[in-house]
């Protein structure tokens, strides 16, 4: 099992300050503990040690990645250590060795004989730059698991992720050396993905019995696009019954209703207002299709609007009042009505008297001729 590095108690030799630099001394203070750790026995017989590039963000945190990256070149250049690997900003891991000339470090664990190659050109061996396809079997070392913590991230989250990483290397059939690093790398997007939608899920909330737009909304709709405050007041109820029928959950219910009420404004305006001649209401005077697909747009029971026909028909008869379209009248009417019965039903399971009528005693005259629009 891989020994686990840390950067607690984290110390530097004066010399190696001297000799190669301040920064360079604590780099290479890491390096050295990794090797004592980590090191096996490459074909040239020196210790080869491999640190994943990830690991650098908790061993150094006080550092950019090309800032350890620019270091590593300066204790290459300066001849203290040799390096096998790409630069840490282009590859996994960091595969060196420290250089002959400095003092060989002792292991605190002994490697068996397997290690041990004694002939070939001098290059590191074994896992580090041998690369294999996943296995099915492949899991994470106690290591890897042990630096996603540092991250926040639980060990049974980062499991979690196991299945479909292991599933979606062995279908690509790629072949690498440093699974763990690629695993690390994995499950910390998933988690940066997992607090951004939990973070999105607090704020979600069903709409409110109680909910109205916002002033906002409210000039948006009525100062920018020119849609009377009646028609937007009408919308209100029959968008609350609609999302709390549905049961879902939003954090930007005015923007709903902005799209809501544009929509069902657009349609009024271009399908219901276009008969240009007043003229009085004929007495088998019934609504047009049009007016019923207003309906259904804004969640109007169909029967309660066909229920309104004969008693709107009556009192505009008696009148003797002209209007250029009864369609629109008529649909002025019954969002009118609709929006009562919602804020009527609303109260009472709320309890609330407050002395709010019944829509069956109010009269249609009152409904009719108390908006001033609807005139």
């Amino acid at each position: 099992m891989t020994a686990q590095l840390t950067n607690e108690n984290l110390s530097f030799k004066a010399n190696d300050a001297a000799r190669y630099g301040l920064e360079e001394a604590v780099l290479l203070s890491i390096l050295h503990d990794a090797v004592r750790y980590r090191a096996i026995t490459g074909r040239d017989n020196n210790l080869w040690a491999k640190i994943e590039s990830s690991r650098f963000a908790f061993l150094t945190p006080f550092w950019q990645l090309t800032d350890v990256q620019r270091l590593i070149q300066s204790l290459v250049n300066q001849h203290a250590i040799v390096v096998g690997s790409p630069p840490v900003t282009e590859s996994d891991a960091l595969i060196f060795r420290l250089n002959e000339a400095a003092p060989r470090v002792e292991t605190t664990e002994h490697r068996p004989a397997a290690h041990q190659v004694r002939s070939g050109t001098p290059q590191p061996s074994g896992p580090f730059v041998k690369s294999s396809a996943m296995s099915p079997n492949w899991g994470p070392s106690e290591d890897d698991l042990r630096t996603l913590t540092q991250y926040g991230i639980s060990r049974e989250f980062a499991l979690q992720q196991l299945p479909e990483f292991v599933n979606y290397w062995r279908e690509k059939g790629t072949a690498h050396s440093t699974w763990g690093s690629k695993f690390a790398a994995q499950v910390r997007r998933k988690w940066r993905d997992h607090q951004q939608n939990a973070a999105q899920a607090a704020k979600n909330q069903p709409i409110d019995p109680n909910w109205k737009p916002g002033e906002e909304a409210v000039e948006i709709l009525t100062k920018q696009n020119q849609i009377p405050l009646a028609f937007l007041s009408d919308c209100v109820p029959e968008f609350k019954l609609y999302w709390r029928e549905r049961g879902d959950a939003s954090s930007t219910w005015d923007s709903k209703f902005l799209s809501h009420v544009k929509r069902q404004w657009d349609v009024y305006r271009n399908r219901i207002t276009n008969d240009p001649t007043p003229r009085p209401i004929p007495p088998n005077w019934q609504p047009s299709g049009d007016v019923f697909d207003m309906f259904k747009l804004a969640n109007i029971d169909e029967a309660f609007a066909r229920q309104l026909v004969a008693e709107f028909v009556l009192y505009w008869h008696d009148s003797k009042q002209v209007h250029a379209s009864w369609n629109t009248k008529f649909l002025q009417h019954v969002k009118h009505r609709w929006a009562q019965r919602l804020n009527v039903g609303a109260s009472s399971q709320l309890g609330e008297s407050n002395g709010t009528r019944s829509t069956r005693d109010i009269s249609l005259g009152e409904i009719v001729s108390d908006r001033g629009w609807a005139e």
